[in-house]
């Protein structure tokens, strides 16, 4: 087979055994934000010699025998990444562990105890499709994030940065929204930014609340709605730009209350009001 990637959608409950026996091309498995998988068969991914990164959801509960026997390079070796809040039984984390059938694995949590952490620094694998609830809330350890290129990240859920010790962060394009308090009362954080084409339609509410070190920010020209309180109480957000061509239609209340904003770049026209306490006390 030449199959180099698969995507398991969020309707697939199981993959059974010998799904994709022998399949020496295939190098990346990743499932998609909201999968249902729950299952992996015995000997469902034996023999793909080729395999370098998997990602696995929360829900998954059984992995079959021998289902990684004989994968990825020996030298190299398989990725494993769990989604936090998994407890399938016997999940051994670290480097150069035994990973039904798979001898030289390194395995993971997306989680602030999860291993994912080296020096304060988080590489996510370009596999992992969602960071969910809560995943590295009070997390003082990490303080700055990045994403492999060619990112699949589709899904970042509430509070997952929330009172972290993060101090910078690029987000993908891929991504879709800001939830709701997922950044709140992480006070280091001073550098937010997007890359290039970004996807980004919403920032929720609260999302980044009470960042006191965040200076400025660019707001893509994709987002057409920032919710209440987004930026209530940054004291050192000063200056605020909107990407040209911004589609920008909808700013809810208190948006940059308590703030120090002083300067807004390029507020688009098809903002036709502006917000109830959306300035109020903005030093």
């Amino acid at each position: 087979s030449d199959i180099m990637s698969v995507l398991i959608p969020p309707s697939i409950e199981r993959i059974d055994a010998n799904a994709f026996m022998g399949c020496k091309s295939l190098k990346r498995v990743y499932t998609d934000a909201g999968s249902s998988l729950k299952s992996i068969g015995s000997k469902a991914f034996y023999g793909c010699s080729g395999l370098t990164n998997v990602g696995l959801p929360v829900g998954l509960t059984s992995i079959g025998k021998d289902a990684f026997y004989s994968v990825g390079n020996l030298s190299v070796g398989v990725n494993f990444y769990f989604e936090h809040g998994n407890n399938l039984a016997g999940l051994r984390l670290g480097n150069n562990v035994e990973f039904f059938g798979c001898n030289n694995a390194s395995v993971w949590k997306m989680s602030c105890y999860g291993g994912v952490i080296n020096d304060g620094h988080m590489t996510v694998s370009h596999v992992v499709t969602r960071l969910t609830s809560g995943s590295f809330a009070s997390c003082a350890s990490l303080t700055s994030v990045s994403f492999e290129s060619q990112s699949e990240m589709r899904s970042i859920e509430s509070d997952v940065f929330s009172s972290s010790g993060l101090r910078v962060i690029n987000l993908p394009a891929s991504i879709t929204s800001i939830p709701s308090n997922g950044f709140r009362y992480a006070t280091n954080l001073r550098y937010v930014s997007f890359e290039d084409n970004s996807e980004l339609h919403t920032i929720s509410q609260s999302s980044f609340y009470g960042l006191g070190s965040l200076q400025n920010i660019t707001i893509p020209a994709s987002v057409t709605y920032i919710g209440s309180s987004s930026f209530y109480s940054c004291g050192s957000l000063t200056s605020v730009y909107f990407e040209a061509g911004s589609k920008l239609r909808n700013i809810d209340s208190s948006v940059f209350s308590n703030s120090g904003v002083r300067y807004l770049f390029g507020l688009p026209a098809s903002i036709t009001s502006i917000p109830s306490n959306g300035f109020q006390y903005a030093t």
